[in-house]
């Protein structure tokens, strides 16, 4: 769909959320995705098309606004006082009482219908609250009188998958009635496999979708967008010439990810042939993103000239008004070192958001990334400073971007001062922010304080997806190897045995610490047994050592 189409299309669908629409590019997104999940005549539109958009297609970094935007949680007796569409609405930042107030208003005997509650799942995966969302529809499973359909299952197939894994969403596949097994069920299971890179399972999958006639160019994006995850890009390109046999059109997606095979194979005529097919076709196929794309495979490919042309057309096809357009553009700018095109944006950016306080987070994000990348950290301070006035809690995201930019300069004592103004103020640090400063003190050698910020961010660390860096990790076993302090290299393990980053070199790192102290290590072995972690040669010869 062209973007101002999409506008235009979800704006005029009967319940859809209109607070959820902040550019026409995620209205691009939201559309195809809840149309394919709540519609039952889509066939095989596949869920959550905007992971499928992730931000790498367009730009190296993310954009995430939920965290820093959502509201504040309802009251329980400020619910009760509400019309239904203000219930619905505000009842979805419950959060984990949300199934309870739901039922309590029905309960009361008001009205609450599937749409209703579509909305406050719609709401809670918005905000990546997937484990309340799973609640919710777990909840609304239970009512039959909402009726169920297709898209209600998918959605819950793929809150299985990522709350309770694979194998609870293949359960609740299987259990469904045969009718329920659609093109959107079918669909949202590839997905899943797709999501955590199963190709047996995703080819099997992908194959028997085929067999029942439910495939789409949804269908070949996804195994296209697999084959390009597991670094398989000629893969893709097969994909693509069984998509054109099977005469299923390609749509947006398909064409940027055909660039983007391409130019993972460097294949710069077969990436140019792609966009001439492109400009050639359907005039919907070719936006913004397009060149955003095309841009940041330039960019890769070192073909500079040819990125910053792509990036022009990106401008003059971008939305207005658009956080999403701003923040790649901004990002391209930065990548090129255009310091003056940055500037230029950035100043759009606050005519069209006029209050500082109304500029999305994201974008400040993107242009203090950029404004680091080519090297200007005094305007990067300056913008920071403008966001720290307007803000009255100090969010990490954007306080480490400055603070990881003084430790690589080497401006150590100014990252130190920052930090400990950062948390004079009331501030959401993460453990990012003492991985920072570890990196900063093992290049000064300062190694009691990169042990002391290694262990912080250790035990503050929450995120499922934060890992500590190997290189930090082994900077600091090899101070304790150096000094033959055993009983702090353990403790050191010990922290990091949750993150399951335990690996051979780490424990032959510990056992060289058992041999520089001459002490013995009898329970080494067992302990690797323990972290699933094989011992090598190297580790048989420590523990000779160890055990003369």
């Amino acid at each position: 769909l062209a973007s101002q189409r999409a506008r235009s299309l979800v704006n005029s669908s009967p319940g859809f959320p209109a607070r959820v629409v902040t550019s026409d590019l995620q209205a691009a997104f939201i559309w195809e995705r809840e149309r394919s999940l709540y519609n039952q005549s889509s066939i095989m539109n596949l869920p959550l098309f905007s992971r499928a958009f992730s931000s790498e297609t367009f730009a190296d970094g993310k954009v995430s606004d939920a965290d820093e935007n959502e509201p504040e949680e309802a009251s329980s007796a400020s619910l009760k006082k509400l019309t239904k569409a203000e219930f619905v609405r505000k009842v979805a930042f419950k959060k984990q009482k949300a199934v309870g107030a739901l039922q309590e208003w029905v309960d009361e005997g008001k009205e609450l219908d599937r749409a209703d509650v579509q909305h406050v799942i719609r709401s809670l995966r918005r905000y990546t609250r997937y484990k309340f969302a799973l609640q919710v529809s777990e909840w609304m499973q239970k009512h039959k009188e909402f009726e169920l359909e297709s898209g209600d299952h998918a959605i819950h197939i793929d809150l299985l998958a990522k709350e309770q894994g694979i194998v609870s969403a293949e359960k609740h596949f299987a259990d469904l009635p045969e009718k329920a097994k659609n093109g959107q069920t079918h669909g949202v299971l590839l997905h899943c496999y797709v999501q955590e890179k199963l190709i047996e399972k995703a080819e099997k999958q992908f194959k028997k979708i085929e067999e029942l006639g439910f495939q789409t160019a949804h269908t070949y994006n996804e195994m296209t967008t697999l084959y390009l995850a597991i670094g398989k890009p000629e893969k893709a390109l097969l994909t693509f010439e069984h998509m054109k046999e099977k005469n299923v059109l390609p749509d947006r997606l398909t064409y940027i990810l055909r660039m983007k095979a391409c130019g993972a194979m460097s294949n710069i005529d077969g990436l140019e042939k792609v966009v001439d097919e492109v400009k050639a076709g359907d005039e919907s196929n070719i936006d913004w993103t397009t060149y955003s794309a095309l841009t940041n495979i330039y960019v890769k490919a070192g073909l500079l000239d040819k990125a910053e042309s792509a990036l022009k057309e990106a401008e003059k096809k971008a939305p207005q008004k658009s956080s999403e357009a701003y923040h790649y553009l901004m990002t391209h700018y930065g990548a090129l070192g255009k310091k003056e095109e940055l500037y230029r944006l950035w100043k759009s950016v606050k005519t069209d958001f006029k209050d500082f306080r109304r500029i999305p987070f994201s974008n400040y994000l993107s242009v203090l990334n950029s404004l680091v990348k080519i090297g200007d950290i005094e305007g990067a301070e300056k913008i920071f400073n403008e966001w720290k006035s307007t803000n009255s809690i100090v969010s990490c995201k954007l306080s480490n971007i400055l603070l990881d930019a003084y430790v690589k300069k080497g401006m150590l004592e100014k990252a130190e001062k920052f930090h400990d103004d950062i948390l004079q103020k009331q501030s959401v640090l993460n453990s990012r922010t003492w991985e920072i400063l570890t990196e900063g003190y093992l290049k000064s050698k300062q190694m009691s304080k990169a042990v002391e910020n290694m262990k912080e961010a250790l035990t503050r660390a929450k995120s499922k997806e934060w890992q500590p860096k190997s290189e930090n990790v082994k900077g600091i076993l090899k101070h304790f190897e150096k000094e033959g302090k055993v009983e702090d290299a353990e403790k050191l393990l010990k922290l990091l045995r949750p993150f399951k980053c335990l690996n051979t070199e780490i424990y032959n790192s510990l056992l060289s610490t058992y041999v520089k102290a001459g002490q013995a290590a009898p329970k080494v072995l067992e302990e690797m047994a323990t972290d699933n972690v094989s011992p090598d040669e190297e580790t048989n010869r420590l523990l000779k050592l160890v055990n003369e």
